[in-house]
C-alpha cells in the first residue's frame, strides 16, 4: 500500500511560513522604526531643551551684568553727591564755627562791659544803702535813746523817794556787763525789750501802795515831822508848849515813826523790783553805746566790703577779658584745624566705604553669575539625567517588546519549521534521490 503524498500540506505550511516571516519582518521592522523615532526624539527634545538653557542662561547672565552694572554706577553716583554733600557741609560748619567764636567772643565781651558798668553801679548803691541805714539805725536809735532818758527820768521820780535807791541809778555804779557779742540789730532788739521790760517794771514799782507816796514824802520830811514830834514831847512844860493841843507832839511823833515803818518795809518789798530797774537801765544804756559804736562799724565795714566787691569784681572781669581773648585767638586757630581734620576723616570714610561696596558689588555679581552657572548645570544635569532615564525606559520597552516578539516566533516558527523537516523527510522516502 502506497503513503499519501504530503505536498498539499507542505504548501499550506510554506505559505503559513511565509505569512509568519513576512509578518515577523514587518513587525520587527516597525519596531526597530519606532525604536529609533523614540530614540531621535528623546535626543532632539534633549537638544532643544539644553539650547533653551543655553539661551535663557545667557540672557539671565546679561540681565545680571547689566543689573550690576547699573548698580556700580547708582553707587558711584551716590558716593559722588556724598562727597559734594560733605565738601558743603565742611565748609558751612567751617563758617558756621568762625561765626560762633565771633558771636561768643562778642556776647561775652559785651557781658563782660556790663557787668564793669553794673558793679560800679552796685558799688555806689551799696555805699548809698550802708549810708542810708546807717542814718536810718542812727535815727532809731536816738528815738530810743530818747525813750531811755524818759525812763530814766521816770526812774529817778518814782525811786527818788528812797536814798538807796536813787544811788543804784548813779551812773558810776558798777553792774554786769551785757553779752555785746551780737550785731547792732540784735542788740537793739535786746534795748528795745529792756526798755518795755523795765518800763513795765516801772509801772509796778509806781503802783506798789508802801511806796508810791514816798514820792510826794521824802525821808527828810518824815524826820522833820519826828524831830517836830521829840521837841514837843521835850518841851511840854515850857510856855509855848503848852500853847499847843497836848496830843499833836506826841501824835506828828507817832505818824512819823509809823511812817518810817511804812517806808523802810515797802523798801525792803521793793528792793529787788528797783534793782531789776536800775540794772535793766544801766544795761540799756550800755547797750546804747554798744549799738552806736557797731553802727559806725558796721558802716566802715560795710563800705570796704562794698569797695572790696568791686575791686574783687573788676579785677575777674579784667581776667575773664585777658582769658577771652586767648581762647578766642586759640579757637580760631584750632577749630578750623580740628574741623579740616574731621571733614577729610570722613572723606577717607566715604572713600572707605565706596571701595568696599564696590568690591561686595563685584563679589555679588561674580556670586550671581556663578550660582546661574550653577543653576544651569544642574538643569543641564538634571536633563541629561531625565534624557537617560528616559533612553533606559525607550530601551526597556524594546527590549520588552523584541522580546515577546521573538518570543511569539519561537512559539510560531520552529513548529513551523519542525512539520516542514518532516515533510521533507517524507518526501525523501516517497521521492528518494
Amino acid at each position: 500500500m502506497s503513503e499519501p503524498t504530503p505536498i498539499p500540506g507542505l504548501l499550506e505550511q510554506l505559505d503559513a511560513l511565509r505569512a509568519a516571516t513576512q509578518d515577523f519582518a514587518a513587525r520587527e521592522d516597525r519596531l526597530n522604526r519606532e525604536h529609533t523615532a523614540r530614540t531621535t526624539a528623546a535626543r532632539q527634545q534633549l537638544e532643544t531643551a539644553h539650547r533653551r538653557l543655553n539661551d535663557e542662561g545667557g540672557d539671565k547672565l546679561d540681565q545680571v551684568r547689566a543689573d550690576y552694572e547699573a548698580r556700580r554706577e547708582a553707587n558711584s553716583a551716590w558716593f559722588a553727591d556724598r562727597k559734594r554733600r560733605i565738601n558743603r557741609a565742611h565748609a558751612n560748619v567751617r563758617k558756621q564755627v568762625l561765626d560762633r567764636v565771633a558771636t561768643t567772643e562778642g556776647r561775652e565781651k559785651f557781658a563782660i562791659q556790663k557787668g564793669t558798668l553794673t558793679a560800679e553801679r552796685t558799688r555806689e548803691t551799696g555805699l548809698a544803702q550802708a549810708v542810708a541805714h546807717h542814718a536810718e539805725y542812727q535815727q532809731q536809735l536816738a528815738s530810743l535813746r530818747e525813750t531811755g532818758a524818759q525812763l530814766e527820768a521816770a526812774a529817778h521820780a518814782a525811786l527818788g523817794g528812797y536814798g538807796k535807791f536813787r544811788r543804784l541809778l548813779a551812773p558810776d555804779r558798777a553792774w554786769p556787763e551785757p553779752d555785746l557779742a551780737p550785731d547792732e540789730i540784735q542788740l537793739f532788739d535786746r534795748l528795745q525789750k529792756l526798755h518795755a521790760t523795765a518800763s513795765e517794771d516801772l509801772a509796778r514799782f509806781r503802783k506798789h501802795p508802801l511806796t508810791a507816796i514816798f514820792r510826794f514824802l521824802p525821808f527828810w520830811l518824815l524826820l522833820l515831822l519826828a524831830a517836830a514830834g521829840g521837841a514837843g514831847l521835850a518841851a511840854r512844860h515850857q510856855a509855848w508848849a503848852k500853847a499847843l493841843p497836848p496830843a499833836l507832839a506826841p501824835g506828828l511823833l507817832a505818824a512819823a515813826g509809823l511812817l518810817l515803818v511804812i517806808r523802810e518795809v515797802g523798801g525792803r518789798q521793793q528792793a529787788a523790783l528797783a534793782a531789776k530797774i536800775a540794772a535793766a537801765l544801766a544795761q540799756a544804756r550800755r547797750l546804747d553805746g554798744a549799738c552806736f559804736e557797731k553802727s559806725n562799724l558796721r558802716l566802715t565795714q560795710t563800705q570796704a566790703q562794698v569797695q572790696a566787691d568791686y575791686i574783687s569784681t573788676v579785677d575777674a572781669l579784667n581776667q575773664r577779658w585777658r582769658s577771652l581773648t586767648k581762647e578766642t585767638i586759640q579757637e580760631r586757630g584750632e577749630r578750623p584745624v580740628a574741623i579740616d581734620a574731621q571733614a577729610q576723616q570722613l572723606y577717607q570714610k566715604c572713600e572707605q566705604m565706596q571701595v568696599r561696596h564696590r568690591q561686595k558689588l563685584e563679589n555679588d555679581e561674580k556670586e550671581a553669575i556663578a550660582l546661574l552657572q550653577f543653576s544651569k548645570q544642574t538643569h543641564q544635569s538634571r536633563l541629561d539625567t531625565e534624557h537617560a532615564a528616559h533612553l533606559a525606559r525607550l530601551e526597556h520597552d524594546f527590549v520588552q517588546a523584541w522580546s515577546a516578539l521573538v518570543a511569539e516566533w519561537n512559539a510560531l516558527v520552529p513548529p513551523l519549521v519542525g512539520q516542514l523537516r518532516a515533510h521533507a523527510a517524507a518526501a525523501e522516502r516517497i521521492f528518494p534521490a
